[in-house]
């Protein structure tokens, strides 16, 4: 079987990164080729207007085509629009979609900070609608040239249901990716320089959506031996918002217990990974998540708000995730406070229970299942 992957933006990115590592793993099987196209791009635009075209000639030779869509990976705006044209225009083959954070209203919109100029309330609520409505148009668009259309969750397949999708929307789990040999805690933490204090951990590219707010918000309610770690970067246009959390820390007397790592290459995460002792996730809402399923991967306790997807997950793993409610910094620094009083530097059963559940080499399983329905409907079809 001959399947086509698509890869656009960063590398680093967590959705650019999902379609990669799939592909690697697929490319594995001995009854699997996979076919690789990554057009070349300035920023998140494809340089070349006809880059796409050629990609899209080159992958129809493949029984199944996988792209990955999210809000800006396929260009800024409006622009996306016609890059996916462009792409399903020349694209012969079945094609199968992965929905990333798709959204019909803006979730984050009720935390934005709310200007007293009705020109920029009234400039705000016109962006947001635009962009709605691209989004509208590009699930749209990929619903009507798309074989099968895929999400994380089913509590993200029920936001899909005012788009009037059909059976075609199915549900297959954010893989967790297999790791090499982990190095060892102790001396990791010796190299890190931690010594005896605990540490809590937010992973990947750092963004306002993931939360970072309500950890900066939390530092002084913590106990005074806590070392809450940023371990990433800035992601593109959110320097600014980093430099302001690492500013409040300092003017509240908290700057010593917070620690940006920048971006870490896999040696150096593995380390960090193995030092913490928890790991938190204060999203105020996901749709899947790759730093949640790397915690999986090394078997990590994780505190996360208490969203629909933690169920998802409890349904597999009754006693994974420790959870907080109120979305406030009492709340969450009294939920990470009870949580490192149960957590002692080992892997969690609850948590490698979900690893093995959603280890790559499953996901791929999955995902392989969905491609022959494809190749079978293809076949049979007229």
């Amino acid at each position: 079987m001959r399947i086509g992957f698509l890869h656009l933006g960063d590398r680093r990115h967590g959705v650019s990164r999902y379609g990669r590592l799939l592909a690697g793993e697929l490319d594995r099987r001995p009854d699997v080729e996979v076919v690789e196209q990554e057009p070349a791009q300035e920023g998140r635009t494809v340089k070349d207007r006809k880059a796409l075209i050629r990609a899209a000639r080159a992958l129809s030779c493949c029984d199944v085509v996988h792209v990955q869509y999210n809000r800006t990976l396929w260009g800024p705006g409006r622009s996306q629009l016609g890059a996916l044209r462009r792409f399903t225009a020349h694209c012969r083959a079945p094609l199968v979609a992965s929905l990333h954070d798709v959204y019909l209203d803006d979730p984050w919109e009720r935390w934005r900070h709310r200007s007293r100029s009705p020109w920029r309330r009234l400039r705000r609520r016109y962006r947001a609608h635009r962009q709605r409505t691209v989004i509208q148009k590009a699930v749209r668009l990929l619903h009507r040239h798309c074989r099968r259309v895929l999400v994380c969750f089913e509590q993200e397949r029920s936001r899909l249901r005012p788009f009037r999708l059909d059976q075609r929307v199915r549900v297959v789990g954010h893989f967790v990716e297999e790791r090499p040999a982990l190095p060892d805690r102790l001396e990791s933490r010796r190299l890190l320089g931690l010594d005896s204090r605990r540490v809590a951990t937010v992973l990947g590219f750092i963004h306002p959506r993931k939360g970072y707010d309500l950890v900066v918000d939390a530092l002084e309610l913590l106990p005074e031996d806590v070392l809450v770690v940023f371990a990433g970067t800035a992601s593109e246009g959110n320097e600014r918002a980093l430099r302001r959390w690492e500013k409040k820390a300092e003017k509240r007397g908290q700057g010593h217990r917070l620690k940006v790592t920048g971006y870490l290459e896999d040696e150096l995460q593995a380390r960090w990974l193995v030092a913490t002792d928890l790991g938190i996730c204060p999203f105020r809402f996901f749709s899947a998540s790759g730093s949640l399923a790397t915690w999986c991967s090394v078997g990590k306790p994780v505190l996360c708000h208490d969203l629909p997807q933690i169920e998802e997950y409890r349904a597999i793993s009754p006693d994974s995730f420790f959870t907080f409610e109120d979305y406030t910094p009492e709340s969450f620094a009294n939920a990470v406070t009870a949580a490192l009083e149960r957590v002692d530097g080992r892997p969690d059963p609850a948590m490698l229970i979900l690893r093995d559940h959603f280890s790559i080499a499953r996901t791929a399983d999955r995902h392989l299942a969905l491609y022959r329905e494809v190749l079978e409907e293809n076949r049979s079809s007229p």
